[in-house]
């Protein structure tokens, strides 16, 4: 004769298991539903980065043209500077009546050379001055594009959705 406990443990390992494959059923669901979830918000989450990445390109090309003009119009400010610098002579006017004697200390140089050669390194001066000068304010354009850029870098990363 078969116990009434036998059908009792039989009918509890019956249910038991119907009950672990409706569970597994629900939480597979629930598990699939989660998946969804997440695969839809990463699929969002890339294509806000995606459009961010793209703004910061745009961003990026514009803040460079806008420091390629910069240097373009401060070379030629530069080169207009260089081209105006007046070409005349260093030297004092040759005096009217030229004085000298014995006992005068005065040296006597061949003009046209010493106003040539004065020139000569005036302008040496001034194109070495001009090229340091331009360095400096090109690295100062350098320095004010790359804190233009970082503020609308950062200004760009502000979250515009709650």
């Amino acid at each position: 004769m078969i116990s009434p406990w036998t059908f009792g443990l039989g009918g509890a390992l019956i249910a038991l298991t119907v009950g672990f494959g409706v569970g597994l059923r629900l939480g597979e669901a629930r598990l699939d539903a989660f998946h969804a979830k997440v695969d839809a918000v990463g699929a969002q989450q890339e294509a806000r980065s995606a459009q961010r990445a793209l703004a910061d390109q745009q961003l990026k090309e514009k803040t460079d043209e806008t420091h390629r003009k910069s240097l373009a119009d401060l070379r030629q400010r530069y080169d207009e500077r260089l081209r105006n610098v007046t070409r005349s002579s260093v030297l004092p006017a040759v005096p009217a009546v030229a004085t000298g004697g014995s006992g005068d200390r005065s040296s006597c140089f061949d003009r046209a050379e010493l106003a040539r050669r004065l020139d000569g390194a005036l302008e040496r001066f001034r194109a070495g001055a001009e090229a340091v000068l331009f360095r400096g304010d090109a690295a100062r354009l350098d320095a004010s594009a790359c804190a233009r850029w970082a503020v609308r870098l950062v200004e760009g990363a502000k979250p515009t959705q709650p």
